[in-house]
């Protein structure tokens, strides 16, 4: 038998407490990675991932402050001693907020910067640049300027930037947090392929476990700061009430199939798992009438608002220097209580709309009222009171010096009583589990922890209209699920939501509406269960509907409106097999896809 390869990274009994914490990030860690292994790493917020894999690369501890024990080391050197800018010549690292590599003026001069500090001679530099953008999707963004490029394209930039330096291990946080599905595939490929076909030996974390059940070799999960489960993919990912327990997200598909009686593990792929579905006793050649009509009752239950609070006539914005609009003769209303999803390809114009939505950007054509107020005739200070948002980038909104401050902003400056402030902050602090944060600086939260920060301060203005950019981006199962409840309380007080998103699971459960964005304008616009329905059309748009959907539809493409299911609980609803000789049980034993929320009319879905 051939000699296992020798492990390029390996950790004993390693530990890391930053500065001024009370507690670990990772607390006797051992873990050895062989040479061209694909390695997936999984937790909650502070499970400690984040500081795994800048340990690897040196950043931590020699950027990131606090003490470390045990040992490490990475290509037989041990980070915390050797440079980071050294180690970054085999250890290529992709960090979670993109915004973290603009630095130049164009994104051909972003990836040569890199290039330069590790002295690659110009000659072959050129040929790394154009490899790299070739790689991640951006071959013709050479002139562009970084600030302009959407929150995806930024992240393909920082992953483009990696790959120039040809490392031997590249380690990825949170690598397609802002990707579209088919830049998310795109991505992926990427990595599959430096991985298989040029050993690069990949560390990857990320909270969408789909790309990596495919992938990866090996999984491991993290839990407080401690290594919970360590296995196959299979297995693993394939344990989703496991999963969920270390706070974890399963894959919608294997969450199906656990809700309806199927012992883990379980397929964690759509085909897999619709397969699975198509031969198991007591399965049915269409979905359940009754169980679709229940589903169709539940969705039309909503309250019939006519009250429109937003109104888009035929507005159109384009950027300086760009080669089309950015949005383009956008029509679109809005009533109260009603949730809206824009989806579309990272670049569609989706952050656009939403800015001139609120405010920040004026339409060069058109008309944009919120409650009753010409956005070009208002200052963005007037509109507040009205429309509010929270970024894809929450650092961006965060002024305070404390979380119980940040919450308290708003409502000072619309001239609340301090009694009503102190009433409204508590109140959003205990809905948005932040109490034990409230005294903590906001931007020394993590990125997740930041957008609950940000969306309960606009929340606490009770705008009419309010804008959510990606607010799933990068949150576990608590916090995805705190957002969904969120979103559907300010629905049900009559708060008009536009989401912008590339999180279909969770449109899929929030949403009333969708409105499909391409090349900056409108595709199509409906009912969130047609849409989603229309594979064909999403596909054209780079967009595929949640994983509940495609596997439904994959065990019958047809059957009664409003077909076809758009979340984890309807598919099982209308899958779950009606005889003793099925699977039939009176009701999961808990929430499938993990996430509380119920819509706006207080139903379910």
């Amino acid at each position: 038998m051939p000699e296992p390869r020798e492990p390029v990274i390996a950790l004993a009994r390693f530990g890391f407490r930053h500065a001024g914490s009370d507690r670990p990030a990772l607390a006797d860690v051992t873990l050895k990675v062989r040479a061209g292994e694909y390695l997936g790493v999984f937790g909650a917020t502070g499970a400690g991932a984040t500081t795994l894999l800048t340990a690897l690369d040196g950043v931590v501890p020699q950027l990131v402050r606090g003490d470390a024990s045990g040992s490490i080391t990475v290509l037989g050197r041990d980070p915390r001693t050797v440079p980071v800018a050294d180690q970054a010549r085999q250890v290529g690292l992709v960090f979670d907020d993109p915004s973290l590599v603009v630095t130049q003026a164009s994104v051909a001069d972003e990836v040569a910067f890199g290039l330069e500090n590790l002295g690659v001679p110009r000659a072959e530099m050129d040929a790394r640049i154009d490899a790299a953008l070739r790689s991640v999707g951006l071959a013709g963004f050479e002139a562009r300027e970084p600030a302009t490029l959407s929150g995806g394209e930024l992240q393909r930039l920082a992953i483009g930037c990696a790959l120039a330096a040809g490392p031997s291990v590249l380690v990825l946080d949170e690598p397609s947090a802002n990707l579209d599905p088919a830049g998310r595939r795109a991505l992926y490929g990427v990595v599959r392929r430096l991985n298989r076909e040029h050993g690069v030996t990949v560390v990857v974390a990320d909270q969408d476990p789909t790309s990596i059940a495919r992938d990866a070799t090996r999984v491991v999960v993290l839990h407080e700061g401690r290594v919970a489960a360590d296995g196959p993919p299979a297995t693993v990912l394939g344990s989703p009430a496991a999963l969920r327990r270390h706070g974890v997200r399963p894959t919608d598909a294997a969450a199906v199939l656990e809700a309806l009686g199927v012992e883990a593990p379980v397929p964690t792929g759509v085909a897999d798992v619709a397969r699975r579905l198509a031969i198991r006793p007591g399965a049915e050649a269409t979905p359940r009438p009754a169980a679709v009509a229940a589903m169709g009752a539940l969705a039309s239950a909503r309250a019939d608002r006519s009250d429109t609070v937003l109104d888009l006539r035929d507005v159109t914005f384009g950027y300086p220097g760009a080669d089309r609009p950015a949005v383009a003769g956008v029509s679109l209303t809005a009533s109260a209580g009603e949730v809206i999803g824009i989806v579309g390809a990272n670049g569609s114009g989706k952050t656009t709309l939403g800015r001139l939505v609120n405010g920040l950007l004026r339409p060069q054509q058109g008309r944009v009222t919120v409650d009753g107020m010409d956005t070009a005739a208002h200052p963005v200070r007037s509109l507040a009171a009205h429309v509010a948002s929270v970024f894809q980038d929450p650092a961006q909104q965060l002024f305070a010096s404390t979380v119980a401050d940040e919450l308290a902003l708003g409502p000072r400056a619309l001239g609340l009583s301090e009694a009503r402030i102190g009433e409204r902050v508590r109140e959003l602090a205990r809905a948005l589990e932040l109490e034990a944060l409230l005294a903590r600086h906001p931007l020394r939260l993590g990125r997740a922890e930041r957008k609950l920060v940000a969306l309960g301060a606009v929340l606490a203005m009770r705008p009419r209209v309010l804008v959510l950019d990606e607010p799933t981006t990068g949150t576990d199962l608590r916090l995805a699920s705190i957002i969904g409840a969120r979103v559907c309380a300010a629905a049900g007080e009559g708060t008009a939501l536009l989401i912008a998103s590339h999180d279909m699971a969770f449109l899929g459960r929030v949403a009333t509406r969708l409105v499909v964005m391409d090349a900056g304008r409108v595709v199509a616009e409906g009912p969130v269960h047609a849409v989603f329905g229309d594979v064909p059309l999403l596909a054209l748009a780079g967009l595929e509907p949640p994983e509940a959907t495609q596997v439904a539809l994959a065990v019958s493409p047809r059957g009664p409106a409003p077909w076809p299911p758009v979340s984890v609980e309807e598919a099982v609803r209308v899958l779950r097999p009606a005889g003793p000789a099925g699977l039939e049980r009176s009701e999961p034993a808990e929430d499938p896809a993990g996430l509380d929320a119920a819509p706006a009319d207080g139903g379910s879905r």
